[in-house]
């Protein structure tokens, strides 16, 4: 996505990601000067957007005035890195999972108020779905997403409604403010959320998050369709979920903190 496809906030953040580009790439600390000639900003503006930077200890300027990435930015790599690294490590758990029940399973990873679909492992029975890999999917219509919509806290959950249209997807797509908030809080009370025929008609899912202290590293799903799923299927897939999601977690140990 380029600049124009979005209006952007503020040019300062445009320019506090060129400084940080510029950094990243350097074997070595950079001057003021050089980093007036590297990104093409004038030195006042550096210097305003450093002495931000360097407190939150983005930057650190050594005694010389040269300036390096600073180690407040490790966390955000390590997050990023986790996140594309579950899925890996997650990949013989789900395959097990569809093996046993012979249908799709999707797993998603938050990105901004939707998800993206990383990895599908179709089933023996498994049938076309309409989500792709490297696909965006809503939240609020789907059961990964709800599930991730789950580990908000009541502020957050307020703000993601009021920056998304609810768009009824299928005449079963929860598009109601205070039904969704309802959905949710037995979203958060079970541990998983269901999704029946709300994002793609004749299609049922249960879906659960996968979190710790609070980060959510992703979500995954089974997916089958709505005639091979009755309330007893849906129990038994809930039930599957939660127990794979707890070998993922214990599996990962200490790789994920």
């Amino acid at each position: 996505m380029s600049e124009a496809d979005v209006k952007l906030y503020g040019s300062t953040v445009v320019k506090t990601k060129t400084l940080l580009d510029f950094l990243s790439v350097q074997s070595s600390g950079r001057s003021l000067t050089e980093l007036s000639d590297g990104t093409g900003l004038t030195k006042p503006t550096i210097r305003k957007i450093m002495d931000t930077l360097i407190y939150m200890n983005w930057v650190h300027e050594d005694q010389n005035g040269n300036f390096t990435v600073g180690i407040g930015m490790i966390k955000y790599g390590a997050a990023a890195q986790a996140q594309f690294n579950i899925v890996l490590l997650a990949e013989p758990y789900l395959r097990r999972l569809s093996e046993r029940f012979g249908e799709t399973i999707n797993f998603v990873i938050p990105d901004r108020n939707r998800v993206v679909l990383m990895k599908k492992f179709e089933g023996t029975h498994s049938v076309a779905l309409k989500s792709i890999v490297g696909g965006n999917m809503d939240m609020y219509s789907t059961s990964v997403g709800k599930s991730i919509l789950a580990t908000y806290s009541d502020a957050e959950l307020q703000e993601y409604i009021a920056q998304t249209d609810l768009i009824a997807k299928t005449p079963n797509t929860i598009s109601d403010p205070d039904e969704l908030l309802v959905e949710i809080v037995n979203v958060r009370k079970n541990g998983f959320a269901y999704e029946r025929n709300e994002n793609e008609m004749d299609i049922s899912c249960v879906g659960t998050a996968i979190s710790r202290n609070g980060h959510v590293f992703g979500a995954f799903s089974i997916s089958a369709p709505s005639y091979r799923v009755n309330a007893e299927r849906e129990q038994e897939f809930a039930t599957a979920i939660l127990e794979t999601k707890d070998e993922i977690l214990a599996g990962i140990g200490s790789q994920i903190y």
